[in-house]
């Protein structure tokens, strides 16, 4: 068994909970936690050695987010984006 499972599992289901307390469905949900995570985790490979801060791993949140909205991007209010961002990654943060 995977050790990081059990935590690779609650972050998820935090994930997912803020999702939906921010209007997501259910399922839609569920997707977005996983991208969030997956991107969270594989920050180091895509980041600078010298940009390592949090502010620096929110912002690659939100890029990621721009990327998952894809299309879509168009509807989402103003500052939308930047906010989730901000609430996923502090979630992550203390995960």
């Amino acid at each position: 068994m995977n050790p990081g499972a059990g935590e690779s599992d609650a972050l998820r289901a935090a994930l997912r909970d803020v999702a939906v307390e921010e209007g997501y469905g259910a399922e839609r949900a569920a997707q977005l936690a996983d991208v969030l995570l997956r991107r969270w985790r594989s920050f180091d490979r895509r980041g600078k050695a010298n940009k390592r801060a949090l502010e620096h791993r929110i912002a690659d949140l939100r890029q990621g987010l721009r990327q998952w909205y894809g299309d879509d991007l168009i509807y989402a209010a103003p500052g939308e984006v930047k906010r989730l961002a901000q609430r996923f990654g502090e979630v992550l943060h203390q995960g």
